[in-house]
């Protein structure tokens, strides 16, 4: 004796549900992955004088420090892209840690005059609520032989501007 199911009858037993409604459920109600809008509040263009510096260990060339304009832009689901009159261009995605209060992500930075300054940077974010700063911080901390490390940093108060 074989036993044959239908796929919409063995649907029918493990979602209980009208197949339509199970199917919306699983494709979350829409047929494309939208991305999720969590830096509403961050959205928009952003401008400050951003400190650049680096302390290096590793080598015995000099610290690098540049104080210029930073500018750019955060979209609502957290994507920046900033650069600077050094050359620098940041990219990245930011996540909330605490919705509405701060947020950390990973930055890229390229094309910088100072190429010791490219790599990959960790970023913090707080503030940046409707008419307030926001405050950004980017770190990358490099290794190298015999237990020395090179640092590097960006850091400024932003302010909201329009384009």
């Amino acid at each position: 004796m074989k036993v044959r199911l239908e796929m919409p009858a063995l649907m029918s037993r493990i979602f209980p549900l009208p197949l339509s409604m199970a199917a919306l459920l699983l494709a979350g109600g829409s047929s494309a992955a939208q991305p999720r809008q969590h830096a509403e509040q961050l959205a928009g263009y952003w401008t400050t004088d951003a400190q650049w510096s680096s302390q290096i260990n590793s080598a015995s060339r000099p610290a690098y420090f540049w104080v210029g304009r930073t500018w750019g832009r955060v979209d609502a689901t957290g994507r920046v892209q900033f650069q600077a009159d050094n050359g620098c261009v940041s990219t990245g995605l930011l996540s909330p840690i605490f919705p509405e209060v701060s947020w950390s992500g990973t930055l890229n930075i390229e094309g910088c005059k100072q190429s010791d300054m490219n790599g990959r940077y960790s970023a913090t974010v707080q503030g940046g609520k409707a008419s307030q700063p926001m405050s950004l911080q980017l770190r990358s901390t490099r290794f190298h032989q015999g237990g020395k490390t090179d640092t590097y940093e960006v850091k400024g108060t932003f302010t909201r501007y329009r384009p």
